[in-house]
């Protein structure tokens, strides 16, 4: 019991601390309304960082746009908070409503929290009733009601931004320049998660409450107790086992793949996002420069890529949410009553030691899943200095932009024809050809050949012009005006041909002697 206690320290529970025993004056009331006012004190917190943000760019660094771009950060830290914070504050406020008579009974009830009686005047429980409906109406229930809204609203959002992260894209607005808002305000809420299950967290809710409720309103009854859990548990392990909600680094290729067949069979939401892929594929090959610190970005890109982790979180939690399953089958065992004689003693010690086992298996892959996460993301997010003198540092500059371009936007000449291929090139001659009109999934598949052979032309055009200004600075440095600029610009002319003729009669006269003789003469 003491473990379970000093883990609930990963939801945020202060009882761990027991601060009515450190402090003698604190009473149940007071420590109940500085639990209950946490998310209140963190609003607080954010709402002064805002305005302290907001004056140092306007009065400070004397700015005038992008003034309250610290603002969607601020609102997913508080979202955040409250995802950790629910459990703890589910229990503290079911607690009030918590009363269980006696055993034998007196005809009263009492609150489980503080021995008290129920429905006192000027007692614990009539206190905190009214705050306590407040807060569970907030807390409880209008929290996971208003996650769920924000996510809906934004789910095409969303799933672009969780393709683009598959990818390994989407970290600034020009590799994501729909999504990226959504990104800061909200990703730390569904980057976990696939595409399609982006509002995963929701259901985690729904378990923390359903945990929460069954451990304060059943415990009179243990066995009654540990039957509900073990519903809640293995309800929330067989849709965990049959959709495979999140998604590792490992298994961004299959989401990806899947992406593509089901926009291929005519998903109309997948179309719809494979269509914006293309358009931010193209935008990003327009708005492609020339910089360092897109090098080094992608780089960094490349290698948290390759670096995958040990363990997928669907079997992460897959594994410990069948550990849990099995501990309370083993508390509904303890409490059927056939261990109540010392006949079952040594099946008794097999299902102790068993669940033991259990307990530590679980923390020990939990902790190890933990450092190998940890390690993993500061091994590719640790920058590797180039050595001096290496291979290849000859060309920089060349080196970058291969780095950087990487991609056909930089030699439109070799621009591929998509990266359908040429079967979907034929499927949409095809549909086009037909006699009938085409249906919803084959005219998808039409808009996004549409929307690609746009982005294809607008790339080639934006190429084209700056290769001319590019040609254009090159003659205009070339022909610039110095002092006496004319008489030289004329004497460079007179002699161009000159030289071109020496380097003429040289290149023939290391190819033929005889030719350079008949020149000479």
């Amino acid at each position: 019991q003491r473990m379970f206690e000093y883990l609930g320290a990963f939801n945020f529970n202060i009882d761990i601390t027991a601060p009515e025993c450190a402090l003698p004056d604190v009473s149940y009331t007071m420590k109940w309304f500085f639990i209950e006012s946490l998310p209140l004190m963190a609003g607080g917190l954010f709402l002064m960082l805002y305005f302290v943000q907001y004056i140092k760019k306007r009065c400070i660094l004397g700015r005038k746009t992008k003034l309250h771009s610290h603002l969607p950060v601020l609102i997913g830290t508080l979202f955040v908070m409250m995802y950790y914070l629910y459990l703890n504050l589910t229990r503290t406020v079911l607690d009030v409503f918590n009363c269980q008579p006696t055993e034998p009974s007196d005809g009263k009830e009492y609150l489980e929290v503080v021995f008290e009686e129920c429905g006192l005047k000027g007692g614990i429980q009539m206190t905190l009733l009214p705050f306590a409906i407040i807060a569970f109406a907030l807390y409880v229930v209008a929290y996971p009601i208003l996650l769920a809204w924000t996510l809906y609203k934004r789910r095409n959002l969303i799933m672009e931004d969780q393709l683009l992260r598959a990818m390994g894209k989407g970290a600034n607005r020009t590799e994501n320049p729909n999504a990226y808002v959504v990104r800061k305000q909200f990703h730390k809420v569904y980057y976990h998660f696939k595409p399609d299950y982006y509002f995963w967290s929701v259901l985690i809710l729904a378990r923390k409450f359903g945990i929460a409720f069954t451990s304060l309103m059943f415990n009179r009854n243990p066995a009654f107790q540990m039957a509900v859990a073990l519903l809640v548990l293995f309800i929330s392990y067989a849709a965990q086992v049959r959709v495979s909600p999140y998604m590792s680094l490992s298994e961004h290729k299959e989401v990806l793949k899947e992406h593509t067949r089901r926009a291929r069979e005519g998903d109309r939401r997948h179309a719809m996002l494979a269509a914006q892929l293309k358009q931010v594929a193209s935008h990003n090959r327009r708005m492609a420069t020339n910089t360092g610190w897109d090098v080094q970005r992608q780089k960094a890109a490349n290698r948290t890529r390759a670096s995958e982790f040990y363990f997928n979180y669907n079997t992460v939690e897959s594994t410990l949410l069948f550990c849990a399953v099995l501990i309370n089958l083993a508390g509904v065992m303890f409490e059927s009553g056939r261990f109540d004689s010392s006949t079952y003693n040594d099946q008794k010690d097999i299902i102790t030691w068993g669940v033991i086992i259990v307990i530590v298996f679980s923390i020990c892959y939990y902790l190890s899943v933990l450092i190998a996460e940890v390690y993993l993301m500061c091994a590719s997010s640790k920058p590797r200095k180039a050595k001096p003198g290496a291979k290849g540092d000859r060309l920089p500059n060349m080196r970058r932009v291969s780095a950087v371009a990487g991609t056909e936007a930089f030699n439109p000449m070799f621009a591929k024809s998509g990266a359908a291929g040429g079967s979907d090139a034929s499927t949409v001659e095809a549909i086009l050809g037909a006699s009938v009109p085409p249906n919803q999934g084959q005219w998808s598949a039409v808009q996004t050949a549409f929307i690609e052979v746009n982005g294809r032309i607008d790339s080639l055009v934006s190429e084209n012009t700056r290769l001319k200004r590019q040609a254009q600075g090159n003659v205009g440095r070339a022909t610039r005006v110095v002092p006496g600029g004319r008489k030289k610009r004329q004497e460079f002319q007179q002699r161009m041909p000159r030289a071109a003729s020496t380097r003429a009669v040289r290149r023939e006269s290391r190819e033929s002697p005889a030719a350079a003789d008949d020149s000479a003469v």
